[in-house]
């Protein structure tokens, strides 16, 4: 994605290499950045509860918010409408920790990555998702699922950036 497109970019102008921690999802590399076992995190977004043990580089990335449902289920015009439905999250994303806090009575169902979301959305296993369109939609077209799409925008508009142990801050 544009994350690693930067890092290769980065690589290329300091004469770098950057080595994958071989995490399988975003959450495991969240989980080994805070164990010590990784350095960096490509992506993520900047929260009060992470700035203590993270450093954040200026945001690179404005990601806008959108449910998406499984096709002719328009009945979610916006976050309001999805009290009492189940929705699908990436387990640890801030998006899904702002929408616990602001809509208490929709059911996260948590997965370990958007791929497992969307899987969850197109079964009918959960009601509806709440995602970015370049990640979801790059998810949506690799796996052939032909049964997703945007029905309503969110209030939600958040920066990515990236993000340094605090241990090391010459990285940042």
């Amino acid at each position: 994605g544009i994350s690693g497109s930067y890092l290769e970019k980065i690589s290329k102008l300091l004469n770098v290499n950057f080595i994958w921690s071989k995490n399988k999802n975003w959450d495991e590399g969240f989980i080994k950045i805070k164990a010590g076992e990784a350095e960096i995190l490509s992506s993520i977004v900047h929260t009060k509860e992470r700035e203590d043990f993270l450093l954040f580089t200026e945001p690179y990335n404005a990601l806008n918010f959108v449910i998406f449902a499984r096709d002719g289920d328009n009945k979610f015009l916006d976050m309001d409408s999805l009290s009492g439905h189940k929705l699908a999250q990436m387990k640890g994303s801030a998006v899904a920790n702002f929408i616990k806090q602001d809509y208490p009575k929709i059911e996260i169902v948590e997965a370990s990555s958007v791929l497992d979301v969307i899987k969850l959305l197109s079964s009918g296993k959960v009601d509806a998702f709440v995602g970015d369109i370049p990640s979801t939609a790059s998810y949506i077209s690799s796996t052939g699922l032909t049964n997703i799409s945007v029905v309503a925008v969110t209030d939600y508009s958040l920066e990515a950036s990236m993000a340094i142990r605090k241990d090391l801050p010459l990285l940042a």
